[in-house]
């Protein structure tokens, strides 16, 4: 939880912060220079920005929390 916290406070974003637990802190730094924004979903948009694991990993962290939080709805 406290290196959630200190992604969170390196990035300013939960998506970051997900992204760069999944393939590490300087990878997503590198992402986010390079590519001039720190909005998750635009990086997906780049072509080999971040590997597909990582990609995938941050939709599937929120649909996980959905389902948790309302189990009988799915």
């Amino acid at each position: 939880a406290e290196y959630f916290k200190a992604l969170y406070g390196m990035f300013n974003s939960w998506h970051l912060a997900m992204a760069s637990y999944n393939v590490g802190e300087f990878r997503v730094k590198r992402t986010v220079t390079k590519y001039y924004t720190r909005d998750f979903w635009a990086l997906l948009k780049k072509r080999r920005a971040l590997p597909a694991e990582t990609r995938n990993y941050v939709p599937k962290f929120i649909a996980a929390v959905m389902i948790a939080k309302d189990p009988a709805k799915y």
